[in-house]
């Protein structure tokens, strides 16, 4: 054998017996996630488009809410103050609309580092997250 050759071969080059290379097998099958190998990468795309809608989404109702309400100063009252009052329901609404897309993103993100054997730490964070603001519009309810 040549020194290129043996080089090769030590590095994982040259072809296997199905005459795709070695190497090239290698990188489609352990590098590429499986959700963009897969039909089911337009289900988790979508579930993660929910994170990215959620935040922005939640800020921005916040913002209209707190713009329209008198008295309220964003300074000195915390965001779930706006829940209170004749129109907290858009306040409650915006808590229950972002823990929902937030709760689809836990379960996109999950579906996404599952083929890559990632930690669970990040979907359960997430996920966390999504039930404390659930659990906010929950909390915020008038009693009557």
């Amino acid at each position: 054998m040549v020194a290129h050759q043996v080089r090769e071969k030590a590095l994982g080059g040259g072809s296997g017996r199905s005459g795709v290379p070695r190497g090239e097998r290698f990188v489609k099958e352990k590098t590429t996630p499986q959700y963009l190998r897969t039909e089911a990468s337009v289900k988790t795309k979508t579930l993660l488009a929910c994170g990215v809608i959620a935040g922005p989404l939640f800020v921005v109702a916040f913002l209209v809410e707190g713009a329209t309400r008198a008295h309220y100063d964003p300074l000195r009252h915390p965001v779930s103050s706006l829940a209170f009052g004749d129109s907290g329901w858009t306040q409650r609404a915006s808590f229950l609309i972002t823990g929902l897309l937030m709760l689809a993103f836990a379960i996109g993100l999950q579906h996404a580092l599952r083929p890559l054997r990632g930690p669970i730490w990040g979907p359960l964070l997430v996920g966390t997250c999504a039930v404390g603001l659930l659990s906010a519009r929950a909390s915020s309810s008038p009693i009557r």
